[in-house]
């Protein structure tokens, strides 16, 4: 039994028999797909999804998993669909958890229905995921690891201990971002080298944080080439409709089931963060004190910071609070005369721990923060376009675009959170982080144990295929060489 919750999207039109009980166009005037059937199942083949996806464009299939159950991740994500279908023996024990009608797969479509029961025939008596001592086996090659910075390595980790066999690779001829001293530290061995270390370490699934920079696409062509299956694990929140992040990937490993109405790919597994396992909401500050976020890196928006930091420090100041400024270690940022710690993957949850509310632009910050009890407001006086957060509508988050509200918002967070205000702050969290049980690193780990012995290469592997990746990966790296140099140029005049 699979270890996760598996998402199979549909890209395809077809002209459904069964339109009336789903109705509607598969797609948003936002861009995103709508899911029109969520089919809901306890074991299958992977090849047969691509039968699915001839029937129903627009659906996603979600195994049942009895081993690594996520239950609020899939009852968030049925919320998220027109109706839901379950195989039969397992329609009543859906119903009850997701709380809505689901229909019978069988009364849905009996030849669909018939396809599932040889395949689950085919399956019976193969015991893919069983674990021994805490340890899901990998037998067909190592499950390689390829952090490309310190924050993959703290996500990685934690699931290289649920596996019999893994590996860790860094690149030879890109910086690191702290990888290396990372796993030093927590006494990880690693191999250093590029794509062509593949063939001699022969895994059997490759793992990455981030598939849409020119290292990490060579090496998934590498893979592909090898007829090896690759995966990537969402690190945080992601824009994901800018340089098509996690969309480079066989399998995308998402935290949340909010992620599947952003992300365009064909399958996924719903996972929760390994980095959140150890996340619980701890006591605050006698007196409260505010967390300042600054995370302007990578050239985006750098050039708002001076006047983000202003406006935040001034409301502090403006109602009386405590305050500090927490900078991302690779934030370049001078803050003279004002209270600044130097952040870190080691460090953020010690200042989490001296905070009671966290002010931030687009951050991962916003989950770990609310995981850890503390109020956040997401300040975006400066038009960050992330539908992630800007569509958020569970009410949640508290959302600031004016600073003229800012202090009368932050103002207002430092009070207890009435029922209703907790029962928001919940829904956003249970849209974006699934179950919060601490076992993400468990069902990421059951998930690579199953895709070593059953995934495959969702892509083609035909030359053609290969070529036109090829291409796609050089377009893009020119457009961004080319966004690189015209932002150096105009940070000169």
């Amino acid at each position: 039994m699979i270890s996760a919750s598996l998402i199979y999207e549909q890209s395809t039109f077809h002209n459904l028999e069964l339109k009336a009980s789903c109705c509607g166009r598969g797609e948003s005037q936002s861009g995103d797909v709508m899911i029109q059937q969520l089919f809901i199942v306890t074991d299958i083949a992977l090849n047969l999804l691509a039968v699915i996806q001839k029937r129903y464009p627009y659906s996603r299939v979600a195994f049942w998993d009895t081993l690594e159950p996520d239950l609020i991740a899939l009852k968030r994500a049925t919320q998220l669909a027109t109706c839901v279908v379950a195989e039969n023996e397992i329609t009543e024990q859906v119903s009850e958890v997701v709380g809505r009608k689901v229909i019978p797969l069988s009364q849905y479509d009996g030849r669909l229905a018939r396809w599932f029961d040889k395949a689950a025939g085919a399956l019976k008596g193969k015991t893919l995921l069983e674990s021994v001592d805490d340890v899901f086996q990998v037998d067909n090659g190592p499950i390689l690891f390829c952090p490309s910075n310190d924050t993959h390595v703290k996500m990685f980790e934690p699931i290289s201990n649920f596996l019999s066999h893994s590996n860790f690779l860094l690149f030879d001829d890109r910086p690191t971002e702290r990888a290396e001293q990372v796993l030093n530290v927590l006494g990880v061995k690693y191999q250093v080298g590029g794509p062509e270390t593949l063939a001699q370490m022969k895994p059997s699934v490759v793992v990455v944080g981030n598939d849409w920079y020119a290292k990490g696409q060579a090496l998934l062509e590498e893979a592909r080439s090898l007829r090896i299956p690759t995966v990537c694990i969402q690190e945080g929140c992601l824009d994901f409709e800018k340089r098509q992040r996690m969309q480079w990937c066989d399998y995308p490993f998402v935290q949340g089931p909010i992620m599947l109405k952003y992300l365009n790919q064909k399958m996924y597994f719903i996972t929760g963060n390994p980095r959140f396992d150890n996340l619980h909401p701890n006591g605050l500050t006698e007196q409260p004190v505010v967390m300042i976020n600054s995370n302007f890196t990578y050239g985006i928006h750098e050039d708002q910071r001076d006047s983000w930091i202003t406006d935040v420090v001034q409301a502090c100041k403006d109602i009386g609070v405590e305050f500090f400024i927490s900078q991302h270690p690779r934030d370049a940022g001078k803050f003279p005369g004002l209270p600044m710690r130097r952040s870190g993957a080691e460090k953020i949850h010690q200042h989490l721990a001296e905070s009671a509310i966290v002010v931030t632009r687009f951050s991962t910050i916003v989950y770990e923060a609310m995981l850890s009890g503390r109020r956040v407001v997401y300040y975006n006086p400066h038009g960050e376009d992330i539908r992630l957060f800007n569509e958020d509508e569970t009410g949640g988050l508290c959302k600031v675009y004016d600073n003229s509200v800012l202090a009368h918002t932050i103002q207002q967070t430092l009070n207890p959170l009435s029922v209703e205000q907790q029962n928001k702050f919940e829904l956003f969290l249970d849209f974006h982080c699934g179950a919060r049980d601490g076992r993400a690193a468990r069902r990421c780990a059951s998930a690579l144990s199953y895709l070593s012995q059953e995934g495959y290469p969702l892509s083609d592997n035909s030359p053609y295929s290969r070529f036109r990746f090829w291409v796609k990966r050089k377009l893009k790296q020119s457009v961004l060489a080319n966004y690189i140099h015209s932002t150096a140029h105009r940070g000169k005049r």
